[in-house]
Order: structure tokens, then sequence, then C-alpha cells
């Protein structure tokens, strides 16, 4: 019954980390698609700004927003990389509290 009991709750497990796998990879399908349509709307505003005669202060805004958009970035892939970790722990880590007591 305990093996039984082990073999549902590594299941369970392994339905979780792979809906995690999931979303994840949709939330970088989603990064990056905003990150081109961002691309996109600069490359425009740097344009127009061209043809209004003041592209210094549409360069500096897209800058800063571009640099905005790398701090997400790094953020999403920081959590990915924290649930790749979580995700590498052995089969016999079957705690609550994951793989933090042995890491």
């Amino acid at each position: 019954e305990s093996l039984t009991a082990d073999r549902e709750t590594v299941a369970v497990a392994l339905a979780q980390m792979e809906e995690k796998a999931k979303e994840a990879a949709q939330m970088r399908q989603k990064k990056l698609r905003d990150l081109i349509d961002y691309e996109v709307e600069m490359t425009k505003a740097t344009e127009d700004a061209v043809e209004e005669g003041g592209v210094q202060p549409a360069l500096e805004r897209q800058r800063e927003e571009l640099e905005a958009v790398a701090a997400i970035l790094e953020a999403v892939n920081a959590k990915e990389e924290v649930a790749s970790v979580e995700s590498s722990c052995d089969d016999s880590d079957f705690g609550d509290s994951g793989c933090d007591e042995e890491e």
C-alpha cells in the first residue's frame, strides 16, 4: 500500500511539474510576442520622431522601455530557473517542502 501511495504521489508531482512547464513555455511565448510587438511600436515611434525632428527624446524613451522589458524577461527566466531546479529533485523527495531540505 505504501508503494502504491508513493507511486500516486510521484504521478501527481510529475503532472504538476508538466503543467508548470507548459505554463512557463506559454509565458515565454507571450513575453516574446509582447517584445516583438513592442519593437514594432518603438520602430514606428522612432520613425515618427525623425519626421518631427526630435529623435533623441524618442531614443531615450525607447532605451528606458527596452530596459524595462529586459528586466521583465530576466525575472521570467529567473522564475523558470527556480522551477527547473525544483523539478530536477530526486523522486525520493516526497515531502511537502520539496527538495529544499536536502539541497
